[in-house]
């Protein structure tokens, strides 16, 4: 999705073919004050990885939607996505969001 009708970034890159894979990842550092996140267009960082890598058809090509047959935080199962869901891998925004009464929910169950 891109604002005033231009083409998003990663779908323009597509267009000229200029990657040998089609694919775009993310290493988010999680240490306090860190600065070595990183985005890489056309493969994976293997270096930064311990387990195998799980891929995710899109299914709403707009929002970047994928569907997910469960969610947990911290390992723990919180009954978030019941049956499945579909969730949209926003990285433009630090937003998380879902059904009010289960992130009260789950905030609640959290905490303890």
């Amino acid at each position: 999705m891109a604002a005033y009708g231009l083409q998003p970034l990663f779908d323009g890159i597509m267009s000229q073919k200029r990657l040998d894979n089609n694919i775009f990842s993310f290493y988010f550092d999680m240490t306090d004050g860190a600065d070595y996140s990183k985005l890489v267009l056309g493969g994976i960082d293997t270096s930064l990885i311990s387990e195998p890598v799980v891929y995710f058809p899109v299914i709403d090509k707009y929002y970047w939607m994928i569907e997910a047959e469960n969610i947990l935080i911290n390992g723990k199962d919180y009954g978030l996505c019941d049956g499945g869901c579909k969730i949209v891998a926003d990285t433009g925004t630090s937003f998380i969001t879902g059904p009010t009464d289960s992130l009260v929910t789950v905030l609640g169950k959290a905490d303890r």
